[in-house]
């Protein structure tokens, strides 16, 4: 979790989006709007599901039990960045549902996403959580198409999970599965955050691994 939040911090500053509003849709506690928060980001979160804030500061800025289409029309208006952080995957239309996130977010200019990788990799973790499917560069790049983003980059990233993941899928053994609603970062996050952001700075995204990022500039 820690080391997806500095890949996409690293992202929307590089963009210069760093005083931009954000959305962060499907955010679930509001983990990432705390996180994007403590780095000087004015941070939302909309979360179709109810859920117990991740701390004082997330549960300020979230709108828990909400569909993002019912947001004040103003508030909308302001959005400029969405991320999309391991949700699409849950969705059963999400070309349908990007569609909407357009109409809904006149004012969008970047768009950032995340998602589980490769059907390969399929496992009881998959089935557990809800997940519709895993994506390919080529299944995410068709997904995208018909709305006429610039694709300011698409790859995979967590690579050193691919060969451990896949050899789990492989010979058929269960992945250990955890209790997400009492989720509080480990100490060992800093030392693997930091391992895996160099990573996704120094391998190729063509090359395989367990998630897929998208940076996306929208055209207006």
């Amino acid at each position: 979790m820690e080391a997806r939040h500095r890949v996409v911090v690293r992202k929307l500053l590089a963009m210069g989006a760093g005083g931009a509003k954000i959305i962060d849709i499907g955010c679930g506690r509001g983990l990432t709007v705390s996180q994007f928060r403590r780095q000087g980001f004015d941070a939302w979160g909309c979360e179709p599901g109810d859920a117990v804030p991740y701390d004082r500061d997330a549960a300020g800025r979230l709108f828990l039990k909400t569909d993002f289409q019912t947001l004040d029309p103003d508030f909308r208006s302001a959005i400029e960045v969405c991320t999309l952080l391991d949700v699409l995957e849950h969705v059963d239309k999400p070309r349908d549902w990007i569609e909407r996130i357009l109409e809904s977010f006149p004012s969008l200019r970047y768009m950032v996403l995340t998602a589980p990788a490769r059907r390969e990799l399929w496992t009881n973790y998959d089935e557990y959580y809800g997940h519709k499917t895993r994506f390919t560069l080529r299944s995410l790049a068709e997904l995208l198409a018909p709305f006429g983003f610039t694709v300011r980059e698409m790859g995979y990233f967590f690579h050193a999970l691919y060969l451990p993941l896949w050899l789990q899928a492989r010979l058929g053994l269960k992945r250990r599965l955890s209790n997400q609603g009492d989720f509080k970062l480990p100490e060992a996050q800093p030392a693997l955050a930091s391992f895996f952001d160099w990573e996704q700075r120094l391998v190729p995204g063509f090359i395989p691994g367990s998630s897929v990022l998208a940076v996306l500039e929208a055209r207006r």
